[in-house]
C-alpha cells in the first residue's frame, strides 16, 4: 500500500488511459456487411495486438484497476468518488443484479418468440428508448444523492436545480423515481423528477396504447384505414373539446396578459398547476398533435392519397407558408405582462378561445404534419423537394442520431455550466431578477 501511494498519479493516469482505450474501441468496427482488406483489423499485426493484448490485458486491467483505486486507502482517491459506491442505490442495485442476470434470457425468450410479430413494435420502442433513458435515471438519482443536499454546491445553483420546480428536486427525486421507471412521471405535479422528460413519457403512453387501439380497429377487415382515419379525427375533436373545458375552468381572458414578472399570487399559482397538469404536461391535451402525425403518415403511406396530394401541391404549399407565417406572428402577442390588461387582446373571451383551442390545438400541430406529407410523399416537388433534400443530407441524419441523448444529457451539462460559472452568473443575473418571469426561469428547463 505505501509502494501503491508513492505512485498515485501515475495509477490515476494509467486508469484514464485505460477507461479511454475501451471507450474508444467501441467505435472500430469488427462487424461488416462484407470483408474489407482496407479495414484496420484486416492488418495482422493490428488484430493480434487488439486480440491479445487489448482484450486479453487491457480491458480486465480496467476493472481490476478500478477496484484497487476505489478500496484501498492512501492511494489518492477521492473520497467522494470512494463513498459513491457505497450508496445505498447501488447497493440496491448490488442485491438485484444476479436475479437479473439469472432471469434475463427468460426475458429475452418471450421478447422474441413469445408475443406475436404485431407486438414487435414494443420490443423496438425499448430498444430505441429505454436504455439510454435509465442509464440517465441511474445518473441522475446518484447525482441527487450525492449534491442534492450538499453544502458545496452554491445556494443559488442548489434551489435552481433540486429545489422546487427544479429539474432534479431532491425530495421528488427520492420519493416518486418509479414514475419515471413507469413513464408515468408527467401525471404528477410539476412533471415529478427529471422533469424535462415529461414530453418522452407522454410518446411512450401513446407509443404503449395506439397499436392496441389499432388492433381493436379490426386490421384483417376491410375499411382498416378509413377507420383509422375518422378515430383519429374523432380523437383530435374531443382533444379540441378538453381544451375548451381548460378555457371555461380557469377563465383565463380574465387573466390576460398573465401577471408573471413577479412572483404569482394564489390564484393564479393555482391556475398555472391546472393548466400545468391538464394542458402542457397533460397526455390528452398531446393527444392532438400525435394524432396529426398519424394522420399524415397515413396520407403518406396510401399511393391513392399521395397522387391526389400531387394534385394540390401549389394549394399545400400555400397553406404551409399561410401555417409558417401564423406560427411565427404568434409569437409577437404578448401572453405576459406586468399586470392584467382590460384592453389586451386576449382578453375578449372570443379571441383567447379561438387562440387557445383552434390556434394551438389546430395550425400549430398541423404545420410539422403537413411538412412530413410534403416532404416524405413520392415526389415532393418545388420547395418541398429542396426541404427534402436538406432532411437528407449527412448532417441531419447525424442531428437525427444524436439528437435524442443531447435530448437527455442537456440538464447535465447546464447543472455543469452552471456550477463553473456560478458566481459570475450570480453576479451578471442579479439585475434581471426582477425584470425577468419567475415562472419562465424556473420552466426554461
Amino acid at each position: 500500500m505505501q509502494k501503491l501511494s508513492r505512485h498515485s498519479t501515475g495509477l490515476h493516469a494509467l486508469w484514464a488511459c485505460l477507461a479511454l482505450s475501451n471507450f474508444a474501441g467501441c467505435f472500430v468496427n469488427k462487424v461488416g456487411p462484407q470483408l474489407d482488406p482496407t479495414h484496420l483489423m484486416a492488418n495482422p499485426m493490428n488484430c493480434a495486438f487488439a486480440y491479445i493484448l487489448i482484450a486479453g490485458v487491457l480491458s480486465p486491467l480496467l476493472p481490476a484497476l478500478t477496484l484497487l483505486l476505489v478500496t484501498s486507502k492512501g492511494v489518492g482517491t477521492p473520497s467522494a468518488v470512494t463513498n459513491l459506491f457505497s450508496l445505498p442505490v447501488f447497493k440496491w442495485f448490488a442485491d438485484i443484479t444476479y436475479d437479473i442476470f439469472i432471469i434475463h434470457p427468460l426475458v429475452m425468450f418471450g421478447m422474441w418468440f413469445v408475443l406475436p410479430p404485431s407486438l414487435w413494435y414494443y420490443r423496438k420502442r425499448l430498444l430505441r428508448i429505454a436504455p439510454a433513458y435509465y442509464l440517465m435515471l441511474v445518473v441522475v438519482r446518484i447525482l441527487v444523492a450525492v449534491l442534492g443536499e450538499s453544502k458545496s454546491v452554491p445556494q443559488h445553483v442548489r434551489l435552481a436545480f433540486f429545489g422546487p420546480l427544479g429539474v432534479f428536486h431532491t425530495d421528488v427525486c427520492k420519493n416518486t423515481m418509479m414514475h419515471n421507471i413507469l413513464f408515468a412521471h408527467n401525471q404528477l405535479p410539476a412533471a415529478g423528477c427529471y422533469m424535462m422528460t415529461w414530453s418522452l413519457a407522454v410518446q411512450m403512453q401513446f407509443w404503449f396504447t395506439f397499436p392496441l387501439a389499432l388492433l381493436l380497429l379490426q386490421p384483417d377487415k376491410p375499411g382498416f384505414r378509413d377507420r383509422v382515419f375518422w378515430s383519429l379525427v374523432a380523437t383530435i375533436g374531443a382533444v379540441l373539446a378538453y381544451r375548451a373545458w381548460q378555457v371555461h375552468e380557469t377563465q383565463l381572458w380574465l387573466k390576460m396578459p398573465l401577471p408573471l414578472f413577479a412572483p404569482p399570487d394564489p390564484e393564479t399559482l393555482g391556475m398555472l398547476i391546472f393548466l400545468g397538469h391538464h394542458e402542457y404536461f397533460g397526455t390528452l391535451s398531446r393527444l392532438g398533435p400525435l394524432c396529426f402525425g398519424a394522420l399524415a403518415a397515413l396520407l403518406v403511406m396510401d399511393s391513392s392519397c399521395t397522387r391526389k396530394l400531387s394534385r394540390q401541391s401549389r394549394r399545400l404549399h400555400a397553406l404551409w407558408v399561410c401555417l409558417i407565417l401564423s406560427n411565427f406572428s404568434g409569437c409577437f402577442i404578448n401572453k405576459i405582462g406586468p399586470e392584467r390588461d382590460s384592453t389586451h387582446m386576449l382578453s375578449n373571451p372570443v379571441i383567447l378561445y379561438f387562440a387557445y383551442v383552434f390556434i394551438t390545438g389546430v395550425l400549430s400541430p398541423l404545420l410539422p404534419a403537413l411538412t412530413l406529407v410534403l416532404t416524405t410523399a413520392k415526389p415532393p416537388v418545388g420547395l418541398s423537394a429542396t426541404l427534402a433534400r436538406l432532411f437528407s443530407s449527412p448532417v441531419f441524419k447525424w442531428l437525427a442520431e444524436i439528437t435524442y441523448d443531447v435530448f437527455l444529457v442537456h440538464p447535465l451539462v447546464m447543472f455543469c455550466l452552471c456550477l463553473s460559472w456560478s458566481s459570475d452568473l450570480k453576479e451578471s443575473y442579479r439585475p434581471l431578477h426582477r425584470k425577468v418571469p419567475i415562472y419562465l426561469l424556473q420552466h426554461s428547463r
